[in-house]
C-alpha cells in the first residue's frame, strides 16, 4: 500500500517543490538562515535542484532528508549548494541526509 501511495503523491510533490524554488528560494537572495527539509526523502524521486541557487550571505544551513548524490539522473546539487556557501556558513547541520 505504502508504494502505491508514494507513487500517487510523487508528482504532485515534485510540482509542489518546483513551486517552493520558484516562488521561495530562488527570490530569497539575501537570506542568512535556510532550514530546508520533509518527513521522506528529498531527491530519490521528488527533489529539488540547488544547482542555481545561491545566497551570499548563508550564515546557517539546515538539511533534514536530503540526498547528496552527484550522479546522474539524481544530481541535484546538493553538494555543491553547501560548498559553494562554504566561505559565509558559520553552522551546518545535516539531519538524516544520505549519501
Amino acid at each position: 500500500m505504502e508504494d502505491e501511495e508514494s507513487a500517487y503523491c510523487q508528482e504532485p510533490f515534485q510540482e509542489f517543490l518546483k513551486t517552493i524554488k520558484k516562488h521561495v528560494l530562488v527570490p530569497a537572495a539575501s537570506l542568512r538562515s535556510l532550514s530546508f527539509g520533509c518527513n521522506k526523502t528529498i531527491g530519490a524521486g521528488p527533489c529539488i535542484d540547488f544547482r542555481d541557487v545561491n545566497y551570499p550571505h548563508l550564515e546557517m544551513l539546515r538539511l533534514e532528508n536530503v540526498l547528496f548524490d552527484n550522479e546522474p539522473p539524481q544530481f541535484i546539487g546538493t553538494e555543491d549548494f553547501v560548498i559553494r556557501h562554504s566561505e559565509t556558513l558559520t553552522k551546518l547541520e545535516l539531519v538524516h541526509c544520505s549519501i
